[in-house]
C-alpha cells in the first residue's frame, strides 16, 4: 500500500469513526476464511462495517479523534467494527456470542456514542437484554397502571350489566 492510499484510508476511517455510534476493537487469531466470512455476514446484517486494518492507520485515526486511550490496544491483528445506525447492544451480543463459541476473537475495547469503554463494560453490555426488549419492558411498565385503572373503572359497570342480564333471565324464566 503506497503512502497516498494510506492517507486516504486513514481519512476515511477518521470520518467513519467520527460519525459512528459504536466502534469495537477486537483481536483475532487463527481465524480461517470461513469463520471470517461468517463474522462479516453477521456483522453486515446488523448494519455494521467490519475491517482488518493495519494498527498504525487505526492509531492515526484514533489520535485525530482524540481517543488516545484506545491506542494502547492496537497490538496483534485486530478487526475494527463500527456502525452509524446499528443497535449497539446487538453488535456487542453478536461478537460476544462468536467469541464465546470459537475462542478466536477477543474483544479489547470500544467507543459507544463518543465514550471509550473497556472490555469489562462490553462484557456486561453483552449480557443485557437487547435495546428493543428493554424499550418494550419500559413501555409495558408505563401502560400497566393505565390498563389497570381502565379495568377497575370498567369492572363495576360490567358486573352491573352481568347482574342485570342474570336477573332478566330469571324474570323471564319465572314468567314462563
Amino acid at each position: 500500500m503506497n503512502r497516498e492510499s494510506k492517507i486516504k484510508l486513514t481519512d476515511y476511517l477518521t470520518k467513519e469513526f467520527n460519525e459512528s455510534k459504536i466502534i469495537i476493537l477486537a483481536e483475532f487469531s487463527k481465524l480461517d476464511v470461513k469463520e471470517m466470512g461468517f463474522i462479516r455476514r453477521n456483522i453486515k446484517e446488523l448494519s455494521c462495517n467490519i475491517r482488518v486494518v493495519k494498527n498504525n492507520l487505526v492509531k492515526k485515526a484514533f489520535q485525530s479523534l482524540a481517543k488516545y486511550e484506545l491506542c494502547k490496544y492496537l497490538e496483534n491483528p485486530n478487526i475494527i467494527i463500527w456502525s452509524k445506525t446499528g443497535d449497539e447492544s446487538e453488535v456487542i451480543k453478536a461478537l460476544a456470542k462468536f467469541s464465546k463459541s470459537s475462542g478466536k476473537v477477543n474483544v479489547k475495547a470500544g467507543i459507544i456514542e463518543g465514550k471509550s469503554i473497556e472490555k469489562s463494560l462490553i462484557e456486561q453490555i453483552s449480557r443485557l437484554p437487547s435495546k428493543k426488549v428493554l424499550q418494550a419492558t419500559v413501555i409495558s411498565c408505563i401502560i400497566f397502571p393505565v390498563r389497570s385503572l381502565i379495568f377497575n373503572i370498567q369492572y363495576p359497570v360490567s358486573r352491573l350489566i352481568l347482574t342485570l342480564k342474570t336477573m332478566s333471565k330469571k324474570i323471564e324464566e319465572g314468567a314462563k
